[in-house]
This record gives C-alpha cells, structure tokens and sequence, in this order.
C-alpha cells in the first residue's frame, strides 16, 4: 500500500514542489516515519504520508474534500479518515479538549463548524499527526512558540520517544534563534 501511495504522490508532482524548503514528498514520508517510529502502526505511517492531501496549500497533490474515494482506495479507510479529519479540523477548538482532558468525542469542521463525531481512539491519534508534522517541519521553519502547550500534551500523552522528538526539536530550534 505504502508503495503504491509513493507512486501515486510522484505521480502527482509530490517530489517537484517545495514544502517549507524540502520536497513535499519528502516531507510526507519524514512525517509517517516519525508517526511508525513513535507507535508502530502502519495505518499511521499511511495518514502521515498523506496528512495534508486535503489542505487547500499543498501544491499539486491537493484532492478535493468532496471526492474522498481515491485516497481512500489507496490508503484504506480508516487512513483516509485520519487525513480528513487531519485537514478539516479547528485547531484551536481542538487544543481545548487536548488539554482539559474533557470532550475529546468529537472535533469541529474548521470549513462549516460541523462537529465530527470522533472514535475514541481517533482524537489522540490525530494529535499525534499533528505533532509529527510540526517537528518534521520546525527545524527549517524555527517557530517553537506555535501551539507549545498542545504539543507538550499531545507528546507527553504519546510517550517517551515522541516527548523526547519534542524536547529536543523545539531546544535546537531556540538554540537557532539566539
């Protein structure tokens, strides 16, 4: 499946448009490698090598929100909602719950305020996206001070080596800015 996905990106142009100063598929691969690395799960290595197909900046391999049938053909299902949840998600409305702990039954459609029920496992897991694709990014974007109580929760709550990916990223991006 992973193979397949990496073709279809190449296809698409993934590895000729620059994300934040790299190839964008590198950025996708480097960020589902994170999320194998941290847990293991391959349907998480899948989300992170699509995590932003249906954000509105990502170049030519952009999908249409309304058209979830091809990603999810590639990706399998649950994959796929993991991306579009990823996508469409408030993010502030999101960092709430993360970090009262309270009402992580759903999240809010950053597009229309619709609220998405949520599978209890889905909420962390989508955490978890987030915080990957943050740290792949932060040492060529060198802003540690986005979000920094949510993704302190988010890697404190994934455990040991996500919260030390964390540690250690945001101190070499400040060492950087001094």
């Amino acid at each position: 499946m992973r193979e397949k996905l990496i073709d279809w990106l190449r296809e698409r142009g993934a590895a000729d448009f620059n994300h934040t100063g790299v190839a964008f598929l590198d950025h996708l691969t480097a960020t589902g490698e994170l999320l194998y690395g941290w847990t293991g799960d391959e349907t998480l290595r899948l989300v992170g090598y699509a995590h932003s197909l249906y954000a509105e900046n990502s170049g030519p391999c952009i999908l249409d929100r309304d058209d979830r049938s091809t990603l999810r053909e590639l990706i399998g299902q649950q994959a796929e909602r993991l991306v579009y949840l990823n996508c469409v998600l408030l993010r502030d409305a999101y960092d709430g719950p993360l970090l009262s702990g309270k009402e992580r039954d759903h999240v809010i459609d950053r597009f229309n305020g619709d609220r998405l029920d949520l599978e209890p496992s889905e909420f962390i897991r989508l955490g978890a996206v987030q915080l990957a694709d943050w740290i792949e990014q932060l040492p060529r974007r060198g802003d540690p001070a986005y979000r920094p109580k949510a993704f302190s929760a988010i890697a404190r709550e994934l455990g040991q080596t996500p919260m030390r990916d964390y540690v250690e990223t945001v101190r070499s991006a400040e060492a950087r800015s001094l």
